[in-house]
């Protein structure tokens, strides 16, 4: 056996106890992750103001969310993202922090769509949601 095809084959056995970084396993993660198409109405608050936004989240896992605003936010950005998600018969009203990974702008319709990494999430208490609906000096 020459001595490349020796190293070749050294290599592939080494590659297989590989693991990956976790940016890599992240990535092949993101691909098996079953992903939900809706459209649900919700608020996004950004930058230093935080001053929601309404926007919709057209596609969503259990590690992100593809949603449509008119802004164009930077790779990085923090958002924070509010929605009712359904559950049973019932909403929940859920709180996300997630991280922009991809811009996309849709000239054509004035919009861009944000494809960000879900970093935590926590369900809102009913009494703030429900403080949150009602309008102020009620």
């Amino acid at each position: 056996m020459g001595l490349l095809r020796k190293l070749f084959s050294f290599n592939k056995h080494a590659e297989s106890n590989f693991s990956p970084s976790p940016n890599r396993a992240l990535e092949r993660d993101r691909r098996t992750n079953e992903r939900k198409a809706v459209r649900l109405p919700a608020e996004m608050g950004f930058g230093v103001s935080g001053i929601a936004e309404n926007v919709y989240v057209r596609d969503f896992s259990d590690q992100g969310m593809y949603l449509l605003t008119k802004y164009q936010l930077g790779q990085g950005s923090e958002i924070d993202v509010y929605m009712n998600v359904p559950d049973g018969s019932t909403e929940r009203r859920v709180h996300y922090v997630a991280c922009v990974k991809r811009v996309d702008e849709f000239r054509s319709e004035g919009v861009y769509g944000i494809a960000a990494i879900i970093r935590r999430c926590e369900v809102v208490p009913e009494e703030t949601a429900e403080a949150k609906a009602q309008p102020q000096g009620s």
